[in-house]
């Protein structure tokens, strides 16, 4: 089986695709599969596009999707029916207006969409977006030498030790909630600055950007952290694979590079 591996598309479908193109993938091929590590939505334009390639690779089984943050954000919506401000800062109220606006055949503006919240929601959720995404999300995907998660696998912070530690019954015993905690964590921090590994395996995570584990590697860890996270965003900044032993990053931060990394993995 040969894995074709994105992460944080973020709805840049233009973007992924000719990324998955370029490095080979083909659907009709029967050993070649997709894993997404989380991020498919939220923040980009091409919502609709998104959606329906999903479903078409769920339907030929050639889709391995592993949840993310940005997917518990576009259920919490719908969840609590209402719109708050950090929906619309992380991009989750454009992914439903976009769903919105698909079941009804036409272009909803801002200002009806915000006056009419009951009727958005109940439209965007029409489209069966969330028993998509029930039905098809992963809290982590395991290969003989791999583990696919979004941002990393279970941790927990040791008071004797002053470091996060990984659980080691993570996989038996992490519950929903603490997977939801998990992929907030900047998996590249677990590597760099606590060094934890899965013995015997590599974490592919996405989540944060790779440009962090770059900078370190160039500049080392000396520099105060703030002096370090403004080198991040630089116009030369490498936003490529971000590889150390145990570990790869996927996330190539599409929004600011219109570029979308994609891992080939042979097993």
């Amino acid at each position: 089986m040969k894995y074709f591996v994105i992460s944080d598309i973020h709805i840049f479908y233009t973007e992924m695709m000719t990324s998955l193109i370029s490095n080979g993938f083909d659907i009709q091929n029967p050993d070649h599969k997709v894993i997404i590590c989380g991020d498919a939505f939220d923040r980009g334009c091409e919502t609709i596009k998104m959606f329906e390639w999903l479903k078409e690779m769920k339907l030929k089984d050639k889709l391995i999707y592993v949840r993310d943050n940005h997917e518990d954000l576009l259920e919490d919506v719908f969840r609590r029916n209402r719109i708050t401000n950090i929906d619309v800062s992380k991009g989750t109220y454009l992914t439903i207006k976009h769903l919105a606006q698909e079941q009804r055949g036409q272009i909803i503006d801002d200002f009806d969409a915000m006056s009419n919240i009951n009727t958005l929601l109940s439209d965007a959720y029409k489209t069966g977006i969330v028993q998509f995404l029930d039905e098809s999300c992963i809290d982590y995907y395991e290969a003989r030498n791999y583990i696919f998660v979004h941002s990393f696998i279970h941790t927990k912070y040791d008071d004797l030790t002053k470091n996060s530690i990984i659980i080691q019954s993570w996989r038996k015993n992490a519950t929903q909630r603490d997977w939801a905690s998990s992929r907030w964590t900047n998996g590249l921090s677990m590597s760099i600055d606590c060094g934890l590994r899965e013995s015997g395996k590599t974490i592919v995570v996405g989540h944060y950007h790779t440009s962090y584990g770059h900078v370190r590697d160039f500049y080392g860890k000396d520099y105060s952290k703030v002096y370090l996270r403004s080198l991040e965003f630089e116009p030369n900044s490498n936003f490529s694979f971000w590889k150390e032993n145990g570990i790869i990053a996927l996330d190539g931060c599409v929004a600011w590079t219109h570029k979308v990394n994609c891992l080939v993995l042979e097993e």
